[in-house]
């Protein structure tokens, strides 16, 4: 039973040290590129304008 609690110990302050460093995903924007991009509802394309040509 001992050795359980101290490896429970030990692996608690190794989360703890690896949540301060910032090495845990812990907030959304650390998943954004599991995020599946939605299609576009609507797709517009630009105009070819030419100047008139210079005689």
């Amino acid at each position: 039973a001992t050795f359980v609690v101290l490896n429970l110990l030990a692996m608690s302050g190794a989360l703890y040290k690896m949540n301060t460093m910032g090495l845990l995903p812990n907030t959304p924007s650390d998943w954004a590129s599991f995020l599946v991009v939605p299609p576009p509802v609507q797709v517009s394309t630009g105009s070819q304008i030419s100047a008139p040509l210079a005689h």
